[in-house]
């Protein structure tokens, strides 16, 4: 019995490897810095939930998707986003043995606060971008 190649992986997802692989490397060069700003944390957040999104986008079968697929689609990215960017905040709080934390419970409820925010544009981007991911 012959065993099946998986095949090569396309263009999106060597792509969407690279914009992972940037973003991680971000994260690494952002965790040491004293830093009290959410917004790098925010934005490593949303890249990840971006590449994760658009890594199952390449990876599914031939089948155009509609524009309300791809909104919900990225309003699920959207949701992630700051849910993720406050565990991320965590983290580097647990990093940094200081006598208070970098994020405090408000910049970490803040951040949380946001999430019908992420989630809306996630949705109104991929719904925007339809034109330009939809397969003919």
């Amino acid at each position: 019995m012959e065993k099946e190649i998986a095949p090569l992986p396309g263009r999106g997802q060597r792509l969407t490897r690279i914009g992972l692989a940037a973003i991680a490397a971000l994260a690494l060069l952002w965790l040491p810095v004293e830093d009290t700003n959410p917004l790098p944390a925010q934005l490593i957040a949303a890249g990840l939930c971006l590449a994760g999104g658009l890594h199952l986008y390449f990876r599914r079968d031939d089948r155009p998707l509609g524009r309300w697929r791809l909104a919900g689609g990225g309003l699920l990215v959207g949701l992630a986003a700051a849910p993720l960017a406050t565990l991320l905040m965590i983290f580097k709080n647990g990093l940094h043995s200081h006598s208070g934390p970098d994020f405090g419970p408000a910049a970490l409820a803040g951040v949380l606060v946001q999430t019908p925010l992420w989630a809306l544009g996630g949705a109104l981007i991929a719904a925007g971008l339809h034109p330009f991911l939809a397969r003919k």
